[in-house]
């Protein structure tokens, strides 16, 4: 690895997965859904309820993955910000032209049923969430024999510094990095008594774990994530229970606001600071179709040369993204996640000569 004498470089490597990076471990021989794979079940699903259901998302069948996320973003903040009209319900009855909306109640009544329907809709998506990434659909095992096979090619074991950050909501990596002889930290105090399933969770100062624990950051929240008043907590139930809090989880949406969950915001915080001690960044599976992503990437890693990116012919959700340009001097190595690994060594190789090049034009 590079920069050996650098304390301030202190992380061998930091890993990031995206949905090409887990696809191929559903359970029984199935795959789980990239996003537009998921886009299709979820229409399938507001379609069973009631169309109308839908229409109001907007949502169609064979959408790529950046449409959908383009499409669900948008139809999440108007839910979100449909509340807040109800103030100007009263003073807009004034200049209602149509009698019937004049009445006092009847705008009232249309705003409180309206966003009824609407909850209901978010909550489907979150059921639908938990039907296709859910801990009950994923084949660990498989995973685990196939992140082994890449940390071997890596030349990565457990005496290495490791930084797992994933835009996935699965809970893969914190498996797989248990099984393969770290101790992996995602928030949840270890070796700690659960509560009906329950942990608390306390992300800030993961990286202080380094180097006993490996930090897994979950970017976009995870699976079985929740807020509860003033407390965050994790749920290892297979399936989405509104009873249990509001779900912290970035759902798709080109402009996600990670400020909205102080916890999403302080794991952020936690990967720009893995980024600048990082000797090395793979990016694995990753369409990178995530601005805030990308812009992490090109803000807090002082070359590019230290990144290198996994790609395949179709890229990781079937199409590839102009951002990818910001990351111009990222390499590219030719890999299909647990299908056709065969051998990266030379790409490797070649990654390790690049950066050395790129460090040895430093001033001293």
């Amino acid at each position: 690895m590079a920069d050996p004498d650098r304390p301030d470089r202190d992380i061998d490597l930091v890993f990031i997965t995206g949905a090409g990076a887990s696809c191929e471990f559903g359970i029984g021989g199935n795959k789980l859904p990239l996003m537009s794979e998921w886009s299709d079940a979820l229409v399938d699903k507001l379609f069973k309820k009631e169309a109308s259901y839908l229409e109001a998302t907007g949502l169609t069948k064979q959408l790529s993955g950046p449409r959908f996320e383009q499409t669900l973003g948008h139809f999440l903040r108007v839910v979100q910000a449909f509340p807040t009209i109800e103030s100007i319900l009263e003073p807009s009855r004034q200049f209602q032209t149509i009698e019937g909306l004049r009445n006092d109640n009847v705008l009232k009544e249309w705003h409180s049923s309206t966003n009824f329907h609407l909850q209901a809709i978010v909550k489907l998506i979150h059921e639908s969430l938990y039907e296709s990434f859910g801990s009950n659909r994923i084949d660990y095992e498989g995973a685990t024999r196939a992140y082994e096979a890449l940390f071997s090619q890596l030349g990565i074991g457990r005496t290495q510094r490791l930084v797992y950050a994933t835009t996935n909501y699965d809970s893969i990596g914190e498996y797989v990095l248990d099984q393969l002889g770290w101790l992996p930290d995602w928030g949840t105090p270890h070796n700690s008594q659960t509560n009906g399933g329950e942990q608390p969770l306390r992300v800030e100062g993961l990286l202080d774990g380094i180097p006993r624990y490996a930090p897994v950051l979950h970017l976009h929240g995870s699976i079985g994530w929740f807020q509860r008043e003033d407390e965050a907590i994790s749920n290892s139930s297979t399936s989405y229970n509104e009873n249990f809090g509001i779900p912290m989880i970035m759902l798709p949406d080109p402009d996600k606001d990670y400020g909205s969950y102080p916890l999403i915001a302080s794991l952020w915080s936690e990967f720009q600071t893995a980024l600048r001690r990082a000797k090395q960044i793979l990016v694995l599976g990753h369409s990178l179709n995530d601005k805030a992503l990308v812009t992490a990437l090109r803000d807090n890693v002082d070359r590019q040369e230290r990144i290198a990116i996994t790609v395949y012919d179709s890229g990781s959700d079937g199409s590839t993204s102009p951002l990818r340009e910001e990351l111009a001097s990222a390499i590219s190595i030719p890999l299909h996640f647990a299908r056709d690994m065969g051998s990266i060594t030379t790409k490797l190789n070649e990654w390790q000569e690049r950066l050395d090049q790129a460090l040895r034009k430093e001033p001293a």
